[in-house]
């Protein structure tokens, strides 16, 4: 009986530690699209704020061009979510709670879809 369990204990901890690699490689993988995906939305939300804040256009392409940016942003903010969940993952960042106006992320929200 003693000797299963020890051979059991041995398994899970093989187990426990393979899951904690896999962890890691999934957080790695994140971390690596995140990146990916960043510098090219970067890329694009600079010039869209040049123009934006040329003004040399009529409202309603203003208008336009300033539902791009706030989706433009808000895609930014998603990544940095994934990059920093990944660092909370490997304990390179701990949570922080505050408290949001529930109203104003769902106005936020609803002003995405404003346009459709």
């Amino acid at each position: 009986l003693t000797q299963q369990l020890q051979k059991d204990k041995a398994t899970i901890e093989q187990q426990t530690d393979e899951l904690r690699q896999l962890g890691r490689l999934k957080a790695q993988f994140f971390a690596n699209i995140s990146h990916e995906l960043r510098t090219p939305l970067t890329l694009i939300v600079a010039p869209l704020n040049t123009i934006i804040k040329d003004n040399k256009l009529s409202q309603k392409v203003n208008h336009q061009l300033a539902i791009m940016q706030r989706n433009g942003n808000q895609l930014l903010r998603l990544i940095e979510e994934i990059l920093d969940l990944s660092k909370f993952e490997t304990h390179e960042l701990t949570l922080q709670e505050k408290p949001v106006v529930f109203y104003t992320f769902l106005r936020r929200l609803f002003s995405a879809f404003e346009s459709l």
